[in-house]
């Protein structure tokens, strides 16, 4: 199932930060380096963090993509998830993380609807 979701309707990026099992699903999958496809290197250029500055990423507690989550809250607090997916879709082609990134999305949108 594709779900797409519009980007108004679509929570804030931090809000993710709020749900650890979610976000650490989210986090292992665009940390690990696949052959063909990008990682979260691939999405922190895209947002302006030079290599150096995703060097740093690496060495933070809880991995490289929470890091550069957390960066993006304080750099991009309106980023929503859905942008975010769109920018891993786009820049990294990881339709693994795509998915996850969705279906949180989706998630919260439904249980704010019932």
């Amino acid at each position: 199932m594709f779900v797409c979701l519009l980007f108004t309707d679509s929570k804030p990026l931090s809000g993710l930060l709020e749900k650890e099992s979610d976000l650490q699903k989210i986090c292992d999958c665009l940390d690990a380096s696949m052959p063909g496809v990008g990682h979260y290197r691939a999405v922190a250029q895209y947002y302006g963090f030079n290599y150096y500055q995703a060097q740093v990423f690496e060495k933070q507690r809880g991995g490289p993509s929470r890091a550069l989550i957390e960066s993006l809250q304080a750099k991009k607090p309106e980023l929503t998830v859905a942008e975010f997916a769109s920018v891993v879709r786009k820049e990294a082609d990881r339709k693994d993380v795509v998915k996850l990134l969705e279906e949180y999305d989706l998630k919260e949108n439904i249980n704010l609807h019932v």
